[in-house]
């Protein structure tokens, strides 16, 4: 429900845009406007619809709390390591 409410927000958005409905008119001549605001929609519908899926999954936001206690921190910054390991010591 959350996935379907997720793209046809995004095709909906895309499809009020104005300035795509005033680019539609100017590659009339190339293509059909109607079609391309319709792949337009659908394109950032999927990728919200993507966006979603990645944001309600912990495992692929999360950091592996043993890449980071042995990170090496002559490659960082020493603010971001320490502030990596508190993050990862809650």
């Amino acid at each position: 429900m959350l996935l379907t409410v997720c793209f046809i927000m995004g095709l909906l958005i895309t499809i009020a845009e104005p300035d795509l409905s005033v680019l539609a008119e100017q590659v009339s001549a190339v293509m059909d406007g109607t079609m391309l605001i319709g792949f337009v929609g659908v394109g950032v519908g999927a990728f919200l619809l993507i966006a979603v899926i990645k944001g309600s999954s912990k495992n692929l936001l999360s950091f592996r709390r043993a890449d980071i206690k042995s990170a090496d921190c002559t490659n960082f910054s020493q603010a971001y390591c320490r502030m990596s390991r508190k993050i990862c010591a809650i």
